[in-house]
């Protein structure tokens, strides 16, 4: 899977996560009546960024690409020697065609080269790439608001 990771500018990093987290606030609250829809969803996606950046404050952003198309995002963070997975996420007419397992690889070959040797990552309970994760041989290893999947890079 020929992929590319671009690092986004730490300033831009909000447009961005909007870009790819709109759609899915919007089928969350698609029940509220539109003039509350849209203050609603705003509201969302400040508290979701910045509640990133309170917990993981060297948060990085690469978008992922395939040929010159933004098919999704993920935002990494280095933390005590390990490499976070924050939240990775694929547009949702490219799921299912192994670009999110495309992404995983690239992030433990960036784990690799800085000789990194734990990948954490805290999926969403409602993720259904847990079945990915597991693919790599991460297993749940804490248990709190979420759990914790880590995998060794080196192995």
């Amino acid at each position: 899977m020929n992929i590319k990771l671009r690092a986004v500018d730490s300033q831009k990093i909000y447009q961005e996560f909007c870009i790819f987290w709109h759609r899915h606030f919007e089928k969350q609250f698609e029940s509220l009546p539109k003039y509350m829809q849209a203050n609603v969803v705003e509201l969302q996606l400040q508290a979701k960024i910045q509640s990133y950046f309170v917990q993981h404050p060297k948060l990085t952003m690469l978008k992922i690409k395939i040929h010159a198309t933004d098919i999704g995002c993920m935002l990494l963070a280095l933390e005590n020697d390990a490499l976070h997975i924050i939240d990775l996420i694929i547009k949702e007419e490219f799921r299912g065609k192994g670009f999110g397992k495309a992404a995983v690889e690239q992030a433990i070959a960036i784990a690799k080269a800085k000789d990194i040797s734990v990948i954490k990552l805290s999926p969403a309970i409602e993720n259904n790439a847990k079945a990915l994760y597991k693919a790599f041989g991460m297993s749940v290893t804490e248990y709190g608001e979420k759990p914790v999947y880590l995998k060794r890079a080196a192995g």
